[in-house]
């Protein structure tokens, strides 16, 4: 379960426990002018970052201080830092430690320093952040040829780039300096930046989220699900598709345009962001859907994938990896099909929750931030809940009837 509880667990795990703000707040002083800037420009969301600098001051309070006011976390596998909590674990910036970052607005972060020395990474066996110590961006086949027990690399965030090489899939392209990104390992490897080609310039990534879409702005966020398309399941696609995974309430969580209708291709799908107040992604164990927009005939498609089974079979997980080798489509008109419209209101509230849309037989159960059931019960038609007893905080509901299941965030103030 994604949510705010799970997600503190998660970061105060990196290193034990939450460590106050140093007393006095940062003591860097003054950087040298004549060391070299790197400037990372770091875009509103969730996105990973990294450096091929060793900051003169490393401390991450006074690092982050020019972007105070937008900055919401910064964290790595070590720790994070936190300022609402306050929380802060972080420690200092290592070069050859990638960072996941969530700012409030577009800012960018000065690195002031000495370049790395050391281009060489160690990539553990599982999942790990990678930095780019490169000052130029450089293709992701250089970096990574002849890394045999490498699965998959992924970008963070808005970046829904992927490599799987196992499946001919190269939307990364390259790797750019101020980005970090998640990789997994069969089995523990090395790269190295030092000696390897670069590239002057070079678009962000390959596949972009379409300018517009017929169906909810995609909300990113630090999990990600990943999902090849391979063999027959991109015979049945053209280029200027799009594909759309979404949750069982109906939200659109992953989303790309079809460039390429004769390559495999990989789609990121996210989980909930446990930074906002309501759903916007998937939750575990979630069964992921499918739908397509095809604009060249204006018409839509229901997608029902055929999996490999060697992999997750179409079920939500943090760092999860789904192969479909085949699809079947099912055209459903030229408008989007009416759904079970389902609407709770006010969420946030005091305990007071109004669901509207009930059209039949459904089941509700509600569970708290620990994943403990409060409440089940059956309905047939709109209702209210009374949650007023319930402490303070993040539930989750799922509502279950024949026509699907629908999942919110209830917030108690």
């Amino acid at each position: 379960m994604k949510n705010i509880i799970y997600f503190l667990a998660i970061i105060l795990s990196l290193s034990g426990f939450a460590q106050p703000f140093p007393a006095g707040g940062y003591q860097g002083g003054m950087h040298g002018n004549r060391l070299p800037v790197h400037t990372i420009e770091i875009l509103e969301g969730w996105s990973g970052i990294s450096s091929y600098i060793n900051p003169q001051y490393p401390d991450v309070v006074g690092l982050t201080s020019g972007i105070s006011n937008e900055l919401v976390i910064i964290y790595n596998q070590q720790g994070a830092y936190w300022p609402a909590i306050p929380m802060n674990t972080f420690g200092d910036w290592k070069s050859h430690s990638g960072c996941i970052i969530k700012v409030l607005d577009d800012c960018s972060m000065e690195m002031k320093g000495y370049e790395e020395s050391d281009t060489e990474v160690d990539l553990p066996e599982g999942w790990t952040l990678i930095p780019v110590l490169s000052k130029a961006p450089v293709l992701a086949t250089d970096i990574f040829a002849g890394l045999t027990d490498l699965e998959v690399v992924k970008g963070i965030g808005q970046n829904n780039a992927c490599y799987w090489p196992r499946f001919g899939i190269n939307q990364l392209v390259f790797l750019k300096p101020g980005v970090s990104y998640y990789g997994r390992m069969n089995a523990d490897g090395s790269i190295d930046y030092g000696g390897t080609g670069s590239l002057k310039t070079a678009v962000d990534f390959a596949n972009v989220y379409p300018e517009s879409s017929p169906w909810n702005e995609v909300k990113s966020s630090p999990f990600s699900h990943t999902i090849a398309f391979i063999d027959r399941a991109t015979e049945h696609l053209e280029s200027g598709d799009l594909i759309g995974v979404f949750t069982s309430s109906g939200t659109c969580a992953g989303l790309i345009e079809l460039t390429d209708d004769e390559a495999p291709l990989a789609i990121q799908s996210f989980g909930d962001d446990p930074l906002t107040d309501h759903a916007d992604g998937f939750i575990s164990d979630e069964l992921l859907g499918y739908k397509m927009y095809r604009p060249s005939s204006e018409t839509y498609f229901k997608l029902i994938p055929e999996y490999d089974l060697s992999y997750d079979p179409g079920i939500f997980r943090e760092h999860g990896l789904s192969v479909i080798f085949d699809l079947k489509m099912e055209a459903v008109g030229i408008s989007e099909p009416g759904t079970e419209k389902i609407r709770i209101f006010p969420n946030p509230s005091t305990g007071i929750f109004n669901i509207e849309g009930i059209t039949g037989a459904s089941s509700i159960v509600i569970s708290n931030a620990f994943g403990v059931e409060i409440l089940s019960m059956q309905i047939n038609a709109d209702t209210q809940l009374d949650l007023s007893s319930q402490p303070s905080g993040i539930y989750i509901i799922r509502i279950s009837s024949k026509v699907g299941v629908y999942f919110e965030k209830l917030v108690i103030n």
